[in-house]
């Protein structure tokens, strides 16, 4: 359990507004997504993710593959 803070959510909302920016919007236009308040929370302690959705977390944090892990 991390503790969410308002310096990961600022961080969320500016990966948001980034993505949409950039054209990968993730959840919708008025609103963060839980993806980018998972991918500000690793951020802010350093961790990378470990999910099999590299194509999509990958675009704001570390990541690797659950078949990677020991």
């Amino acid at each position: 359990y991390i503790p969410l803070t308002d310096a990961m959510l600022r961080d969320a909302a500016a990966l948001w507004a980034g993505l949409w920016r950039t054209g990968h919007p993730f959840g919708t236009a008025d609103a963060l997504s839980a993806d980018v308040i998972l991918a500000a929370q690793a951020r802010a302690v350093g961790a990378t993710v470990v999910t099999d959705n590299h194509a999509h977390l990958g675009l704001m944090v570390d990541t690797i593959a659950w078949g990677a892990v020991e």
